[in-house]
């Protein structure tokens, strides 16, 4: 299903200043209305292989029509989730290999977004900014169901889901209005951890080039030491010809 906005997107990836390769993978397809990234889970090996192989996934499933609803994630999640496992038994790691993966379309009016792990979409709308997300870590899951113990202070944002797992999935799927004048950010955490929600928007400011302020926000995420891949997908709506 096609969208009636008008938008447009850009994106950014950086290695940052610390990692050796950058592990973070994402998906900017104006021409299909397909936004997302996704981050190979740190601690595996395979990463990159795993990011790589989700964003793979979703670009060879996604329907050539769209979607109409958040649910409609759902088969394609799915396959992601079956292409990282397979992808972890044909690097041979042992331990298996895992990936976030927050993506979005427009239908209608609205954004559709699935997501699993702790990438985050977040939206900026008349100059408030809310995360539209909810960080799928140990200490949330712990917040959601109280029979689970409350994990340790270092191990309170460990990932409790992420593609790669062979039980249940269990990713979330969000059907969010939108309204002109949205802008949309899809973002890793090597920003979302090291920069505030309204100093991202600060530097993805109205006024300037889109492509100008990923590139300041990539500054900023440096000049604070970027210990993480930093990747990020701005997606604008446009205001509408009555304004």
């Amino acid at each position: 299903m096609s969208s009636p906005l008008s938008f447009r997107a850009t994106a950014i990836t950086d290695i940052g200043l610390v990692r050796r390769q950058n592990e973070d993978r994402f998906i900017c397809d104006s021409s299909r209305i397909l936004f997302g990234v996704a981050d190979g889970v740190g601690g595996l090996p395979g990463g990159a292989h795993a990011a790589q192989s989700a964003i793979r996934s979703i670009e060879e499933a996604f329907p050539a029509e769209g979607l109409s609803q958040a649910q409609d994630w759902r088969p394609l999640m799915e396959s992601a989730n079956t292409s990282v496992v397979a992808k972890g038994h044909q690097v041979g790691s042992h331990l298996g290999i895992a990936s976030t993966l927050t993506i979005g379309t427009l239908a209608g009016n609205n954004l559709l977004i699935a997501h699993i792990g702790d990438s985050r979409c977040l939206l900026h709308r008349a100059g408030v900014t809310s995360c539209i997300t909810t960080d799928h870590s140990a200490e949330n899951e712990a917040k959601l169901d109280t029979s689970k113990p409350t994990p340790p202070a270092k191990w309170r944002l460990a990932l409790a889901r992420c593609l790669g797992q062979q039980d249940d999935l269990n990713p979330d799927f969000i059907a969010h209005p939108l309204l002109p004048a949205d802008r949309i950010l899809f973002a890793t955490d090597g920003i979302t951890r090291i920069a505030g929600e309204e100093e991202i928007f600060a530097c993805l400011n109205a006024e300037k080039p889109p492509a100008e302020g990923l590139a300041d926000l990539i500054d900023l995420i440096h000049e604070r030491g970027a210990p993480d891949n930093a990747t990020a997908v701005l997606v604008e709506i446009l205001p509408s010809s009555d304004d």
